[in-house]
């Protein structure tokens, strides 16, 4: 299995997840996601796109949209972690019980 593992330059740390893929290919899955946009999220998770699955994604205080988003890309609510409703999301395929 091929590890990608890199941290975007300051200069860089707006662009939209579709702005990812000259680096990680057309249609590489993205194994993990930690999203913590400062109540941004439900536009960061805009730029996920059904041909680049995530397979498990962490995330702060969802709101309503970003749970419809997340649950539209076939992510599934797994459990809650730590005290500021940080919650982690695993895609379908790899989840047999959503929380």
């Amino acid at each position: 299995m091929r590890e990608l593992l890199w941290r975007l330059p300051e200069a860089e740390q707006g662009v939209v997840l579709s702005g990812l893929r000259p680096r990680l290919g057309p249609s590489a899955p993205i194994d993990y996601l930690s999203l913590d946009a400062e109540g941004a999220e439900e536009n960061a998770l805009r730029g996920i796109s059904d041909s680049r699955p995530v397979r498990i994604c962490s995330i702060e205080r969802p709101s309503s949209n970003s749970t419809a988003l997340l649950e539209s890309r076939g992510l599934r609510r797994w459990k809650k972690l730590g005290t500021f409703n940080e919650q982690m999301w695993v895609h379908a395929s790899i989840s047999k019980r959503p929380v």
